[in-house]
Order: structure tokens, then sequence, then C-alpha cells
């Protein structure tokens, strides 16, 4: 299961970008630390995909070859970043947290006539199928799921046309587009990550969610069908709902060592 709708940007070079990527901010905090924005803007544009009402209000949308334009595309991800933002590790710019997120996607929407309700996975601990189901759900409503890494890494695997790179995830959020079974059981996970189209085992995913190193990770994904009154009562609940479901995994999780 792919979404093949999967926003895809043509650069000025003539290549062609998978999703957005946080190099392309004009702040080097926003560079550095952007990377919720990116999975943010990459979000919404999903929504907009498939929804003309949602492209119009967020005044996004791509040519008649269903690509997007390097400069509305740009300007649409530093729109996005002045709400999302970046968090500071000390002095040094750093993603935000999930709640936050959640909060500040939620207000930028809002803002714009769009009224989304968020679904929040809190991943530490977490059992092996239940995040499983939650990929193909929110693929399959929205198009495409937030990936949040905290101190836990994993690798992602880029292929090109003359070799392959592997590059270690942590803190970072990363857009997950695609999940399909492989032969062996596992679950090969499609990523949109620095502009890059990747893939990511899930077996090794789920591995490293299972301890404290984990705290903070998360699967995320919005659909329409909100209104001003969920939203508003939605952006304040956020940190204690995400903070719950975490405790009941962390205490599953504990029940099963």
């Amino acid at each position: 299961m792919e979404n093949l709708l999967f926003p895809k940007i043509k650069l000025s070079d003539g290549t062609i970008s998978y999703g957005g990527n946080q190099a392309w901010y004009s702040s080097k905090a926003a560079a550095d630390g952007g990377c919720g924005s990116v999975a943010a803007a990459n979000a919404l544009t999903a929504l907009a995909s498939s929804s003309s009402e949602v492209a119009r209000k967020l005044g996004i949308s791509p040519g008649r070859d269903g690509i997007y334009q390097e400069s509305p595309f740009k300007s649409f991800m530093e729109n996005v970043y002045s709400y999302v933002g970046s968090g500071f590790y000390f002095i040094r710019p750093f993603g935000i947290g999930i709640a936050k997120y959640v909060q500040r996607v939620l207000l930028y929407a809002s803002r714009r006539g769009i009224y989304l309700r968020p679904h929040v996975y809190p991943t530490a601990f977490a059992s092996y199928n239940r995040p499983v189901r939650f990929i193909y759900k929110g693929l399959k409503e929205n198009g495409a799921v937030g990936l949040m890494a905290s101190w836990n890494s994993y690798n992602a695997v880029f292929t090109y046309p003359k070799g392959s790179a592997t590059a270690k995830i942590k803190n970072h959020f990363l857009t997950v587009t695609g999940i399909e079974k492989t032969e062996d059981g596992d679950y090969r996970l499609t990523v949109s990550t620095w502009g890059k189209k990747g893939t990511i085992s899930y077996k090794e995913v789920y591995q490293s969610w299972q301890g404290f190193r984990a705290f903070g990770t998360a699967l995320v994904f919005f659909t329409t069908g909100g209104s001003s009154f969920s939203v508003k009562k939605d952006i304040p609940a956020a940190p204690l709902k995400i903070w719950s479901a975490f405790l009941a995994n962390m205490l599953t999780g504990i029940r099963k060592t």
C-alpha cells in the first residue's frame, strides 16, 4: 500500500523532490530543526490531494501533471514553519515534541478554516501489530503518516541509479507514505525525508521502540471532519492524551518483560 499521489516537487534543476526538504528553509534554525514542519507540510498536502476544498484553503495545488512547482511549495513550507516552528536543545535548533506538533498543526489549519482531527499513537513500548494497523489506517484516511524518532535510532535505505546509501535516523521526523509486507514476515515502510524516497524495516523500528530511549516517539496523522469546537477542545487536551497513551504502552511493555 503506497500513496501514489504523495507530493512531488519539480526543482529548478529539473530534478523531482519526494516531499519537502528542510534544507530549503531560509533560516538556519529552520533548516536544522524544521523536520516537523516539513512533515506537517507533507501531511497537509497529502490531505489536499484528495480534497479540492482543503487545497483551495491552503492555497496549494499541483500542475496538470500532478507535480508541484518549487517556488509556491517552498512558500507554503515557510508558512507552515511560521506556526509549527522548531524547538531548541540548549542553543541548538531541534525538532519539537509530538504534543506541540499536534497543537500547532491544528492551529495552523484552523486559521484557514480547516478543522482537523488528530490521531496519535505514542510508540515507546508499543506492541508489534497495533502500529502496523495505525499506519494502514493513516495511509487510507490521510495518505501520509508522521513518524517521529527520538533518542532511539534505525536505518533508512535510499536507492539511486548507481547504488544505494544508508542513513541513521535519530531525533528526526519522517513521513511514511507506504507499507508492504515482505516475504520474511517483516513490513517495509516507504518514507519521505530530506526530499528523498527511502525504505525502512518496520521490525528495526519496532525494536528501537522497546526502551526509554524511545520516549517521545510517535506515529501521527490528521483527518478532516473536525469543527471549531473540536479543535478548541483538542489543542489543550493533546499533551494529556498523548502522555496517558504512552503510560499505557509502557505499563503493558513492562508487564511483558
